[in-house]
């Protein structure tokens, strides 16, 4: 199976769907990583974007994904970038990748850069755009952004499927330690202790000790 996470910055993949990613990597599966945006040399300083670099190949290294495709496009300033180039940028990547299961941010996020990524990824999706089958698409949560939007986006993140991460979770917060930049100290949304007690609390809605939890957003069941 060829599986392909979509972040819209990097520490999305790891936050919303890292435990299920291990357990694709476990079962031998291909697994590709996406990112949508990249700090802008000229709205960053230097330091931290040659850090924010380091890390995203840190991170693909400690999981072994097959390849990583960095569309570099401005972080925090996606809106600006025209909505047609977007989509043929990730449909170029789609294209390359042919991915049999997406896990993505979604649309119930505060942060703009999430809400456009998953709505472009979507529209490059369109089932008659593409020669390949996607069997399932999965929207994750990302802690700092998918909770800061309770009461005020239009709609809220509702989980109806998991995956339990009892065996992975350990390995998916050491790998989050390589965000040196974004995790945080407790009791903050991106403390370990934070991300743990997410996974407890998506395990125990399933009966597992510890889970990551996603909006079925399509899934081909069956294909004749």
């Amino acid at each position: 199976m060829k599986v392909l996470a979509v972040s819209a910055h990097p520490d999305d993949e790891t936050l919303g769907a890292g435990g299920t990613l291990l357990k694709h990597l476990a079962d031998g599966d291909e697994v590709f990583w996406l990112i949508a945006t990249a700090p802008d040399p000229n709205d960053w300083p230097s330091d931290l974007v040659r850090q924010c670099l380091a890390q995203v190949r840190d991170v693909a290294a400690a999981y072994g994904f097959t390849d990583v495709f960095e569309l570099n496009q401005p972080a925090a300033r996606l809106e600006q970038i025209a909505k047609r180039e977007l989509i043929e940028r990730f449909s170029s990547a789609l294209e390359s990748i042919r991915p049999d299961r997406v896990y993505t941010v979604g649309d119930t996020d505060a942060h703009s850069d999430h809400t456009i990524t998953y709505e472009t990824l979507m529209s490059a999706l369109k089932p008659f755009r593409r020669e390949f089958d996607v069997k399932g698409i999965y929207a994750y949560e990302v802690l700092s952004s998918t909770d800061a939007a309770f009461g005020w986006q239009r709609h809220t993140f509702a989980p109806n499927a998991f995956a339990d991460i009892t065996q992975h979770l350990e390995r998916k917060l050491d790998i989050m330690e390589l965000y040196e930049n974004q995790l945080q100290p407790d009791p903050f949304p991106r403390s370990r202790e934070s991300i743990r007690a997410l996974a407890r609390y998506r395990g125990a809605t399933v009966a597992v000790q510890y889970a990551e939890a996603f909006h079925v957003v399509r899934e081909l069941l069956h294909r004749h």
